[in-house]
């Protein structure tokens, strides 16, 4: 009891002798008397709550004082020292430092030794009325104490997700009372925070509890994001405590920075009786779900609004339901709705624009929870759509009606043109005339259910305003060439290029020239510039391939222009080769590029000069006329860049291998004294696959196919023309396979084939590298037949045996008598009718085969 009773007495006296209100001591309004400096004697000034810093070697101290409104003048004395004006201040370990949104004076002591220890005081005179306050600290070593302890905990960093304008109230607590409480703000201000000072943003959360350093952000700007420090320093009998917590701030909705991060619940205070030194632990749960609606709702003028929450509440609850309207006020005239009884259900009849704005549902007794959403009123006369107009050729992809549609259905001459979820979009790659006249939309608005609103809209169509030419004109000089292009004045020149009589591309760009620009072994240097109106080429250096007829292209403001001209220079083509390779006549060139089978297919070609007309012939005689702004057919379109730009071309969807030749290309020039081009154009087509049914000789049928490049095949199947169908997994009796599908490269074989198996077959194929299969079937007329190939040694043997014999006979005539010979002729005449006889059975044997292959005499003949 005595022990007990000693310990109490130094505890409390420890208590009372300990400084309160944070080791602060108050002198307000005091005069300075321990100023030397004559300047400051007539001086009011005002002391601060003295800070004591416990601190040990090599640690830092910052001393600040909180921001004003208007400029101060900072001032420093150091311990046992006179006061200096903080811009003139030299003393080593001591750094002053800048004004900043928080303080108008800081410095920074340390690393702290012996010489840096005592009283300091930071002071600020205002510019403004001279009055000068002070901030007196005390620095005092605590490891001087060897039988005490300094323990210092950091804490989790914490992540406050939070919104513009909010607050944030963070605490830490110790062993023992509270000496200084701190926050370190992103820009590394070490702020004291203590009740008569105000740093901008910045406060003490509670001083009544002496063991809690809390502090409170509030009012919170973008400026403040970033990674804060709060620590505090507490001292007891046994140690020096310092206790750390750092926490980071960020925006919980960065395109929405005011939106509110949580949704928060005060809760009732509570009081707790506990016996000191023992742990108090205090949880904070969720009851029941906090229910936010959270998606907007958009509904008609004049349609009932009905809110409800999401989920259920709990059962004594429902009656405790109150809805709020955009006022902020309850809302009493709502009906509550039978089926959402449970989850605070309302209905609101008829909205109106009044109705417009957020909306609160709110329930509970002592602990209330909220839900709210935004509705918005839609006004049915706002949707009136405006006429549209376009102009023939061009592409549209544009957006109409009302925004923010759920579903959209837009038609015209009871044709639909788009019916899907989302805002109603027009897409056309040309527009003609027959799209004028009278369109429709029928929408689904946020808050509808039906497809009720009807929508019309005209369209105008417009024709293409005739270009203007371009003006093209050649200037030489002694080494040079000049090339310059010119449209009007109203047409602002964006880009332009240039096309030489080789067909190469030079790009001109403003005031960039390239020299040394190599081409064939000759050098021609080039310079292009690109002005408001006109685009220019130079070219240093001329040769023979600079000569004949160039086209340029500019792009303006209202869009793509062509010129030709042609550049000619005589001293270039004294020389009659040179000359005549030069060409200065427009001249039609094909260009017929490599297609795959089943691709769309390209027939093209051009001149070096502006188009009247263009149009295609097919080997069969069939004419296609072709221009910019046609129709898109079902079948065919034109391509290229214009006939202002000499370009004819007509790309077919579909395109079959027997039509790929026997084309020809027809141009009418703008120089109507012209006569019309032509030239043969082609499209080279390449099969996917090929396939081939034949005999390989009289009781063996063969059906192959290969794929193109040789590609890698997953497997190939073979389908009769009954409609049997197998792969080399599933063969039926008497077919066999060989598949080198590694190669592209599949064979089926069929011995004593059956009629079925002459018919024609169809192959598929699978590419291991496509999506799909290439398929083709064979025809009646690729039936073909392999002749079997005579040996050689069985013609010599038949040559050698005719050769004999015809010498026998030879000798035989001359030699034997006549009566003799009479007996060799009557038995030479009996043996020529037996072979006779036996070739007659042989070629009726070979016929009676035929016909049971279903093969004639007629067409044996025929067969390759």
């Amino acid at each position: 009891m005595l022990c007990f009773l000693t310990f109490a007495i130094l505890f409390t006296g420890r208590v009372h002798t300990t400084v309160t209100d944070d080791m602060m001591m108050t002198k307000t309004a005091e005069k300075d008397t321990k100023y030397n400096n004559t300047a400051f004697k007539h001086l009011s000034i005002y002391w601060l709550s003295e800070l004591i810093h416990f601190t040990r070697k090599e640690n830092v101290v910052d001393i600040s004082l909180d921001r004003k409104s208007f400029i101060e003048v900072c001032y420093i004395q150091p311990p046992n020292g006179t006061i200096v004006e903080a811009s003139l201040f030299k003393v080593e370990g001591v750094t002053v430092q800048h004004r900043t949104d928080y303080v108008s004076c800081r410095i920074t002591i340390g690393p702290l030794d012996d010489g840096l220890v005592g009283r300091w005081s930071l002071c600020g005179m205002s510019e403004n009325n001279g009055e000068m306050r002070c901030q007196p600290v005390t620095i005092t070593w605590y490891n001087n104490h060897g039988k005490r302890n300094w323990v210092a905990t950091n804490e989790s960093s914490f992540i406050h997700a939070i919104q513009v304008g909010g607050s944030v109230k963070s605490s830490i607590s110790g062993s023992g009372n509270v000496t200084t409480c701190h926050v370190v703000t992103p820009g590394g201000e070490d702020l004291v925070i203590t009740t008569d000072v105000k740093y901008p943003h910045v406060e003490r959360g509670s001083v009544m509890n002496p063991l809690l350093c809390s502090v409170l952000l509030k009012n919170i700007t973008e400026d403040m994001l970033g990674n804060w420090l709060i620590y505090g320093k507490f001292r007891s009998v046994l140690q020096q405590t310092e206790v750390r917590l750092p926490l980071t701030l960020s925006l919980y909705n960065e395109d929405k920075p005011y939106h509110q991060a949580y949704n928060v619940t005060v809760l009732q205070s509570q009081k707790h009786l506990v016996q000191m030194g023992t742990n108090l632990s205090v949880e904070v749960t969720q009851e029941t779900e906090n229910f936010v609606i959270q998606d907007d709702i958009y509904i008609k003028e004049g349609q009932d609004l009905y809110l409800h929450l999401y989920g259920v509440v709990q059962p004594s609850m429902p009656e405790t339901c109150m809805l709020y309207g955009p006022n902020d006020t309850e809302y009493t005239d709502a009906v509550i709705d039978p089926m959402y009884t449970l989850t605070c259900g309302y209905m609101i009849r008829n909205a109106d624009r009044t109705h417009n704005g957020t909306w609160v549902i709110e329930y509970g007794n002592k602990i209330k929870r909220r839900g709210s959403v935004n509705v918005h009123i839609i006004n049915l006369e706002e949707l009136n759509l405006d006429d549209i107009y376009w102009t023939v050729g061009d592409s549209v992809n544009m957006t109409v009606g009302p925004k923010g549609a759920v579903y959209c259905v837009i038609w015209n001459y009871n044709q639909i043109l788009f019916e899907n979820f989302g805002e109603c979009r027009i897409v056309l790659d040309r527009v003609m005339m027959h799209h004028e006249g009278y369109w429709s939309v029928t929408v689904a608005l946020p808050g509808s259910v039906r497809l009720r609103n009807l929508y019309d809209f005209v369209v105008h169509v417009r024709n293409r305003d005739t270009k203007p030419p371009v003006t093209t004109t050649v200037t030489k000089s002694d080494s040079s060439i000049m090339l310059t292009c010119s449209v009007p004045v109203q047409h602002e020149v964006r880009a332009c290029k240039f096309r030489d009589p080789r067909y190469n591309v030079l790009i001109a760009a403003n005031r960039v020239g390239q020299d040394g620009y190599m081409f064939n072994g000759s050098i021609a240097n080039y310079k292009s510039e690109v002005q408001s109106h006109n685009c220019t080429l130079g070219i240093t250096n001329p040769s023979v391939l600079d000569l004949g007829i160039w086209r340029c292209a500019l792009d303006t403001s209202t869009g793509m222009y062509y010129g030709f001209f042609t550049v000619m220079v005589p001293e270039l083509m004294q020389d009659p080769a040179y000359a005549a390779s030069v060409v200065t006549e427009p001249v039609l060139k094909n260009r017929s590029p490599m297609h795959m089978e089943g691709d769309p297919v390209t027939i093209q070609c051009s001149v070096s000069s502006a188009l009247r007309y263009c149009y295609f012939r097919a080997h069969n005689g069939t004419v296609y006329n072709v221009f910019p702004t046609m129709p898109h057919d079902e079948n065919y379109e034109y391509i290229g860049a214009g006939l202002d730009a000499g370009d004819c071309g007509i790309r077919f969807k579909k395109f079959s291998v027997d039509e790929a030749k026997g084309w020809s290309c027809h141009v009418g020039l703008i120089n109507t004294t012209a006569g019309e081009l032509q030239t043969k154009v082609y499209a080279d087509i390449i099969a996917k696959m090929t396939v081939r049914h034949y005999w390989r000789h009289s009781s063996l049928v063969v059906v192959d196919a290969r794929v193109y490049n040789e590609h890698a095949l997953d497997y190939c199947r073979f389908v009769r023309s009954d409609g049997l169908g197998f792969t080399s997994d599933n063969l039926p009796p008497g077919y066999t396979m060989d598949t080198s599908l590694y190669r592209g490269f599949c064979t089926l074989y069929i011995r004593n084939p059956k009629i079925v198996d002459l018919h024609p077959w169809t192959i598929a194929a699978k590419p291991t590298a496509f999506e799909g299969e290439f398929s083709k079937s064979t025809t009646d007329d690729i039936l073909i037949v392999e002749q079997p190939q005579q040996n050689s040694s069985d013609i010599l043997c038949w040559v050698i045996t005719v050769t004999v014999c015809s010498i026998f006979v030879i000798a035989a005539a001359v030699l034997i008598p006549k009566r003799n010979r009479d007996w060799i002729s009557t038995k030479t005449s009996r043996l020529k009718e037996i072979f006779s006889s036996s070739s007659h059975n042989e070629i009726a044997t070979e016929k009676s085969l035929l016909e049971h292959r279903g093969i004639n005499d007629t067409s044996k003949s025929n067969i390759l």
